[in-house]
């Protein structure tokens, strides 16, 4: 009897314990690459965006851009996770999964002095799929996580080479997780939430040699999502009475993120941006799950700050209207070797990034492209999945469309052809 009833603990205990997808970027799960130009130049843009998807990166941005600006587009994302047990034993590949985050900015310039934008986006979700049978199948079968942010923005100029942005974030969250159950107890436990978060962003950016060297830097908070949803187990019939299914209640905190960077022209047709990120990830330390009709289940994740670097350059070819852009990050993980779990199977990244921007008159077409190679990790306690090492292949590719009016107040990159 006693043992039984360890074993239905532990059943209740898994029963909705993946609360986050993986196919992580920028560490964890903060898929922070939104428009095609950017990923092209790894998002190294906190001193030089003036496009409207400034809104997201640096909202300061959009006083130096186009005084009435829109864009859209999507970023495509798929991964390919490989777990290899400890100890041996054959390889298991997680299921392919496609997924498109779009994306969509606008800006207006009010005044000479005061400008509005706003940005309709997804950065914190994807998810991840394993075979049903698979050794870590207690931990997870699949989880996914989905957001949807609206951020409106001020920004305010009070010099010609100054600009301060400050915008406000409504988060929309939806959680599902499915995942077996231990034996004997056999079946499957699935939990589903959803629920809104909000938060603060600021951003201000200072052109300290105009068109020759700019300085930005941006805060946004974190973000606190309160769902509400419902776990529903489905043991075989003998462990019904004991493991009900029931409704839930749970906080998300999303992290802090702070970012520094710097752009500089050596030439006019050519732009660097070196940008730093440090990304609070210890916000997501543990999460309580707090049940209407059983005892609160309690975990702990012991995720830490993180560090991104990134570099990205920008040259206007001597073709009019094309620019060539290239960028290369480096992404530490805040998932520690003891707590690494298959439905966050991140881990150190180096992304190579690549991309073509083409501009005719109003209309603007970036594409970019980036190969995030996460280094090898191994889950190294089996507190939250089964021991092991997992290697991940990561691609992005992005695509967005701006339509741009009238003369900025920044000027382009220049080209060498003639008009």
């Amino acid at each position: 009897m006693g043992t039984k009833r360890m074993l239905l603990i532990r059943a209740a205990l898994v029963a909705a314990v993946v609360l986050v997808a993986a196919q992580a970027r920028a560490g964890g799960f903060l898929v922070y690459d939104v428009s095609g130009e950017a990923v092209a130049k790894g998002s190294a843009v906190v001193a030089s965006s003036t496009a409207p998807d400034a809104v997201w990166y640096n909202p300061a941005g959009i006083a130096f851009g186009a005084p009435y600006q829109f864009s859209l587009g999507t970023v495509y994302t798929t991964a390919d996770n490989t777990f290899s047990p400890k100890g041996g034993g054959k390889d298991v590949g997680s299921v392919p999964g496609n997924y498109f985050l779009p994306h969509l900015f606008a800006s207006v310039r009010a005044t000479d002095w005061l400008y509005v934008g706003v940005g309709g986006y997804s950065v914190y979700g994807l998810g991840t799929e394993w075979p049903k049978d698979w050794v870590g199948r207690v931990s997870t079968i699949k989880s996914a996580l989905t957001t949807a942010t609206i951020n409106p923005t001020i920004t305010f100029k009070p010099h010609k080479d100054v600009a301060i942005g400050i915008g406000f974030d409504a988060v929309r969250s939806a959680l599902d997780a499915n995942q077996g159950l231990p034996e004997p107890i056999g079946g499957t436990a699935r939990f589903g939430a959803a629920g809104w978060g909000y938060g603060a962003n600021v951003g201000v950016l200072w052109r300290a040699i105009p068109d020759k060297l700019s300085v930005g830097v941006t805060y946004r908070s974190r973000i606190t999502l309160v769902m509400d949803g419902r776990i529903d187990v489905a043991p075989r019939p003998e462990f019904l009475r004991d493991l009900p299914s029931g409704k839930v209640h749970t906080e998300l905190t999303l992290p802090d993120i702070f970012a520094f960077g710097v752009s500089f022209r050596p030439v006019p047709e050519v732009e660097l941006g070196v940008d730093a990120n440090i990304v609070a990830w210890s916000t997501y330390d543990k999460t309580v799950l707090k049940r209407d009709n059983a005892a609160d289940i309690v975990m702990d994740h012991g995720w830490t700050d993180a560090l991104v670097l990134r570099i990205g350059v920008d040259w206007a070819t001597p073709v009019k209207g094309l620019n060539v852009r290239a960028g290369l990050i480096y992404d530490k993980t805040p998932v520690p070797d003891e707590v690494l779990e298959p439905s966050t199977p991140d881990a150190d990244q180096i992304d190579v990034c690549l991309g073509l921007g083409y501009q005719w008159k109003w209309l603007k077409a970036d594409l970019g492209y980036q190969l995030i190679a996460f280094l090898p990790h191994e889950a190294t306690t089996g507190r939250l999945g089964p021991e092991g090492k997992y290697t991940t292949l990561g691609h992005f590719l992005a695509l967005t469309m701006t339509f741009q009016f009238g003369e900025p107040a920044v000027r382009p990159l220049a080209a060498s052809a003639t008009p």
